[in-house]
């Protein structure tokens, strides 16, 4: 009984477990009734009737069978992080920009084909900066590309604006995971005086001072937590053909930990250095936002939601300029711009 019920605990599906078991109860039944009642000749037709549907069902197919091999939810320096600079503006946060004590260092992933949101965010919310010497400090941070057109592009427009962070693995949406841990490493070796830290995306408008307000609120419950638009209990999405599949190989668990979402966090920059210090030890998983989550729990802390955080869309308006809204996602270069240029009375 031990082994059956093993065997159903690694079927993939709901509709193979009925199958099983009422394959399983009519092999049963018919034993008993064989025993019982002496049917050699029909049991001998049974038996072969039996071998026929196992062999057109093929009881392999059954099985999820990676669930005995999956990764473990822990490792042991099973996840190290060796890839090198391409491009590295290490003087960011350094002495040479240091007018005043930074106080938030904000990671902005993007991609080589995303100038004109890059310039967009350069000319409106990133102006907080005053390029890259207040206590608000950014940087661009991506991987590499095929397409030499393009990176030499990108290096063109970083010997303009020296605001780019490039390691050399491939850009992709199945490598973000790989991006958030390069803005770990990077942030913790070379802005580690920095009090937070803020991660965020290229086609999200930022309120900045609402965040700097909300640092200050939440300035003790960030030096032990992540916040932003959280999920304390989300289950992985095990669709074949979604973006954000999961396998059961990788990851077995019904649940993920909390996480937030990656279209903006913060935490602060202590908690960034332990979030780096221990990704070695926690397995890939390709959903970075998740991943951190993953690290999180790792270090036994949590994460807080913040309200003001937004995932989606919010309407434009002046909401944008309010302490109401930190951050909105998926606007594009002339979305930026105009909220950016919007009056309104109660603007910061």
């Amino acid at each position: 009984m031990v082994v059956v019920f093993k065997t159903l605990r690694r079927l993939c599906t709901v509709r193979k477990q009925i199958s099983f078991i009422v394959i399983l109860l009519l092999v049963v039944l018919w034993n008993v009734w064989n025993q019982y009642h002496h049917l050699s000749n029909v049991s001998i037709s049974f038996k072969r009737l039996r071998k026929s549907v196992f062999a057109m069902i093929n009881i392999k197919d059954f099985f999820d069978t990676t669930s005995s091999t999956s990764l473990p939810i822990s490792c042991h320096s099973c996840f190290v992080h060796r890839y090198q600079y391409v491009l590295n503006n290490a003087n960011i946060c350094g002495a040479r920009n240091r007018t005043r004590s930074i106080r938030i260092i904000i990671i902005i992933f993007t991609k080589h084909e995303n100038f004109r949101q890059r310039e967009a965010l350069r000319q409106t919310w990133l102006r907080a900066s005053k390029r890259n010497t207040d206590k608000i400090r950014y940087a661009f941070v991506l991987g590499t590309s095929p397409n030499n057109r393009l990176q030499t592009a990108l290096e063109t427009e970083n010997s303009i604006h020296n605001d780019i962070i490039q390691q050399n693995f491939l850009d992709s949406y199945r490598n973000l995971t790989l991006k958030t841990v390069t803005a770990l490493k990077w942030a913790s070796d070379y802005c580690g005086h920095a009090e937070f830290l803020m991660k965020t995306d290229d086609d999200v408008f930022v309120n900045t001072e609402a965040l700097l307000a909300t640092l200050s609120q939440h300035k003790s419950q960030l030096q032990e937590s992540v916040g932003g638009y959280c999920w304390s209990k989300e289950k992985p999405n095990r669709q074949r053909d979604s973006k954000w599949y999961i396998s059961y190989k990788m990851y077995p668990k019904k649940y993920f930990p909390g996480f937030c979402s990656g279209t903006g966090y913060v935490t602060s920059i202590r908690v960034a250095k332990k979030l780096f210090d221990v990704s070695k030890n926690v397995p890939l998983l390709p959903l970075e936002d998740v991943y951190i989550g993953l690290c999180l729990r790792a270090l036994r802390m949590s994460v807080t939601t913040i309200k003001g955080f937004n995932f989606e869309k919010v309407p434009l308006g002046c909401i944008y300029h309010s302490n109401d809204l930190i951050t909105s996602h998926q606007l594009d270069p002339s979305n930026l711009k105009t909220v950016w240029r919007l009056k309104c009375h109660n603007r910061n």
